[in-house]
C-alpha cells in the first residue's frame, strides 16, 4: 500500500471520499445491481418494469 500513499491521486483523496468510493464499488460487486444499472442506461424504468425484464420479484429489485 505504500506505493499508493505516495501517488498524487491518493494524496488528493480525503478519508470520507475513500469511504464513498469503497461503498460505490461494493455496490457494483453485486451482479444484479450491475444488470439493473445496464438496463437503466438503456431506458428509464420503474421497479415493476425492471423486475419483469430481470425475471425477479419487485421486492428483490427494490433492495
Amino acid at each position: 500500500m505504500a506505493e499508493y500513499q505516495d501517488s498524487q491521486l491518493y494524496a488528493g483523496l480525503k478519508e470520507s471520499n475513500l469511504y464513498i468510493l469503497t461503498e460505490f464499488f461494493k455496490m457494483l460487486g453485486n451482479p444484479t445491481r450491475i444488470r439493473i444499472l445496464l438496463l437503466l442506461m438503456e431506458q428509464d424504468a420503474n421497479v415493476s418494469v425492471l423486475a419483469e425484464q430481470l425475471g425477479m420479484t419487485q421486492s428483490a429489485v427494490s433492495h
